[in-house]
């Protein structure tokens, strides 16, 4: 299944990051922090950094609030 059609407005890398973002939650069922998702699921699953998922977060409330 092609998970970009739920991210349409954002770009590729944006979405993607977005993307493992939902899935460490999924994994870890909670969430404590973006750090806690990095630090326990993530740094293991891709080089990204914390600060790009950081900023995803921060572009994906823009493009919400834009809507």
């Amino acid at each position: 299944m092609d998970f970009f059609i739920y991210f349409k407005t954002f770009s590729a890398p944006t979405a993607d990051t977005l993307f493992l973002l939902v899935l460490s939650i999924l994994a870890l069922e909670s969430v404590h922090s973006i750090r806690f998702l990095y630090q326990h699921f993530l740094s293991g699953i891709t080089k990204k950094s914390l600060n790009a998922f950081y900023h995803a977060c921060s572009y994906a409330k823009r493009e919400f609030y834009c809507l």
